[in-house]
């Protein structure tokens, strides 16, 4: 490969990581009158100082909070209609979250990334070769040191 391929590549890889670091998620348990949550980046870095927003069916807002040092906020909004809750960061990463009033009491789930989606990506595709092409390794490297000692050919 020629160096100025290879410089490619690499630079390609980490502008994907880059990339994917910024994608917001959001967490959101609801009761009756209240909405609270959680914000928080992929790699699980809390969303700090995020505005949150309720929007109604109509697109009206609601309620406004913006979350705190851990990425929690919680705000006092009457659930007789579905909602909308959406975080927006500051450079425009956005995450939304639907909430049906025939179902906001429903039970919290301790761990708010519980919700959150896994997408494959190319990296942990590369990385479950490696582990099978590494174990397949040792394998044939154990048989190959048991067939010499069988054998009478020791190294």
């Amino acid at each position: 490969m020629k160096k100025g391929h290879l410089i490619f590549v690499v630079l390609l890889l980490s502008i994907v990581s880059v990339a994917e670091a910024h994608k917001i998620n959001l967490f959101v348990d609801t009761d009756a009158e209240t909405v609270e949550g959680e914000v928080y980046f992929t790699g699980g870095g809390a969303g700090k100082n995020i505005v949150v927003r309720a929007l109604g069916t109509s697109g009206r807002e609601i309620g406004q909070v913006v979350t705190d040092n851990e990425g929690q906020f919680k705000m006092d909004v009457r659930l007789d209609e579905c909602l909308k809750i959406v975080a927006r960061t500051q450079d425009g990463h956005r995450a939304e979250y639907v909430v049906n009033h025939r179902t906001a009491s429903r039970p919290a789930e301790s761990d708010p990334r519980a919700h959150q989606r896994h997408s494959i990506s190319a990296r942990d595709v590369v990385g479950g070769i490696g582990w099978i092409v590494g174990i397949a390794g040792i394998a044939f490297y154990v048989k190959a040191r048991r067939d010499l000692a069988k054998s009478g050919n020791k190294e």
